[in-house]
C-alpha cells in the first residue's frame, strides 16, 4: 500500500512528465534546420529591401542568429552565424563594388561574426528551466 505522501509524489510526477510532454524539446534535425533556414530567409529579404538596409546590412542577420541561438543553442547559433557571414560576404561584394568601401564591407562581417559569437555563447549560459526547447526527452 502507498502513503498518502508517496501517492502525492506520484501525482506531482506526472503533472511534470505532462508538462514536459507540452513543451517537447526540437529535435537536433529541427534545431539546425532553423539555423539554416532562418539565413537565407534574411538573404531573401535584405535583396528585395536592398536600399533600406544599405546602411545596416547585417542587422538582420544578427536577429536570424539571436533566434537560431535562443531555439537551439550554440551549435544552431553558431552554424547560423556562418551561413549569414557567407550570405553577406556574397551579397556585400555585389553592392559595394565602389571603391573604398572594402574597409567599411570588413567592419560589418567582423562585426556580425563578433555579436554572433557572443548571442550563442550567451544563449548556452541561459539557465537549464529557461532552455526548455533544448532538452532532449
Amino acid at each position: 500500500m502507498l502513503s498518502q505522501d508517496q501517492e502525492a509524489r506520484s501525482d506531482r510526477v506526472c503533472l511534470e512528465d505532462s508538462e514536459v510532454k507540452q513543451h517537447m524539446p526540437a529535435s537536433a534535425i529541427g534545431r539546425y534546420l532553423v539555423a539554416l533556414v532562418a539565413p537565407l530567409v534574411v538573404a531573401g529579404v535584405t535583396e528585395l529591401t536592398w536600399p533600406i538596409f544599405e546602411q545596416s546590412p547585417v542587422s538582420l542577420f544578427l536577429i536570424a542568429v539571436m533566434f537560431s541561438a535562443w531555439y537551439g543553442g550554440l551549435g544552431p547559433g553558431l552554424l547560423s552565424m556562418v551561413v549569414s557571414f557567407f550570405s553577406r560576404i556574397t551579397s556585400l561584394s555585389r553592392h559595394t563594388l565602389r571603391y573604398g568601401h572594402e574597409k567599411r564591407r570588413l567592419v560589418y562581417l567582423v562585426t556580425l561574426v563578433a555579436v554572433g559569437l557572443s548571442i550563442s555563447a550567451l544563449s548556452e549560459l541561459m539557465p537549464p528551466d529557461k532552455a526548455w526547447r533544448r532538452r532532449q526527452p
